[in-house]
């Protein structure tokens, strides 16, 4: 799946996907969770590195200015909020890492 597959994902799974994420993580883990973080920092459907920095600082996978290899996020319940979902378009060439616009402006679409 990639960034244009995003745009013809059914909202119905989009939904039900983040509901998952959210009740099993006690609201901190989602879709949802991601979008009001992105948001937040001033996200937008466009790219910016400045905010997909920012936002990979604030869901812990960026420590010291870089970003974390696969191996080396958490993968348990003490994970920093909005830690996961994870997505990455390749794990060893960083193309995109984490949550995209285009997966933003899909949220919005899906009303999530």
């Amino acid at each position: 799946m990639g960034i244009d597959d995003i745009h013809d994902f059914p909202c119905e799974d989009l939904r039900t996907i983040n509901q998952l994420w959210l009740n099993y993580s006690n609201g901190k883990f989602g879709f949802s969770v991601q979008k009001e973080i992105y948001e937040s920092l001033g996200g937008t459907r466009k790219y910016g590195q400045q905010v997909s920095e920012k936002f990979g600082d604030r869901v812990g996978w960026r420590k010291g200015g870089k970003w974390l290899e696969y191996t080396e996020l958490t993968f348990n319940i003490v994970a920093p909020k909005a830690h996961f979902p994870f997505y990455s378009l390749s794990l060893v060439v960083r193309l995109y890492f984490g949550f995209s616009p285009t997966l933003a402006q899909r949220l919005v679409s899906c009303k999530i």
